[in-house]
């Protein structure tokens, strides 16, 4: 079985031992014009997505003061810094109180002091809210018994109106009649008339 090896070619070709000789390298000519190929290119790369940055951020850094403290809250907009500012003036001036009534005490119990007033006021303004709500509502039922009385009574009044458009009505008729036939005609009792003669009646037997 026989071995063969490139490593004896790969020596004459790389080596500069002394004896070995390199096949020669042919030149290229400096006068001969090079070749210009002339390129084309097909593909275009995509262009890079620009990234959009971000917009700034439009909370706002507002600097409150409240028991000698300074703090910094954020603030949404415009109208939320002007928010926190009242807030941290009404925080700060219960503080103040109880620093005043208290003095000589500590910082954290001045604290704990103001949470415990600010969650009492908070507690007796939703008890004064709940109590408000019930009476508005009462009012409104009030209102609505008073608007259904307001149609009734309306509808009352324009029956009236009517019956003494009615009888007007009946009245110059007869007294037409009677200059025409000079005749006498008995006084009969008007619709109106009787229902008042009845109301009457009522209230006497109810009185006996």
């Amino acid at each position: 079985m026989e071995y063969h090896s490139n490593s004896e070619n790969l020596f004459k070709k790389y080596s500069n031992w002394p004896g070995i000789v390199k096949p020669a390298v042919k030149k290229q000519d400096d006068q001969s014009p090079a070749e210009i190929v002339e390129y084309t290119q097909r593909y275009k790369a995509e262009e890079p997505v620009s990234s959009i940055p971000n917009e700034p951020s439009k909370q706002t850094k507002v600097i409150v003061h409240i028991g000698g403290m300074q703090h910094m809250i954020s603030a949404p907009d415009h109208d939320g810094e002007a928010y926190i500012r009242a807030v941290a003036e009404k925080a700060d001036r219960i503080v103040e109180s109880i620093r005043e009534n208290n003095p000589g005490m500590a910082m954290t119990n001045v604290l704990i002091l103001a949470l415990l007033n600010a969650v009492d006021q908070l507690n007796r303004s939703e008890k004064n809210r709940l109590e408000l709500s019930a009476h508005a509502e009462e009012i409104t039922e009030r209102m609505d018994v008073c608007k259904d009385d307001y149609l009734k009574q309306r509808e009352i009044n324009w029956e009236l109106k009517k019956e003494v458009l009615r009888l007007r009505d009946m009245a110059r008729a007869r007294d037409n009649e009677e200059q025409t036939n000079d005749v006498s005609v008995d006084e009969a009792k008007l619709p109106l008339e009787e229902l008042l003669f009845v109301f009457e009646t009522e209230e006497q037997d109810d009185d006996s």
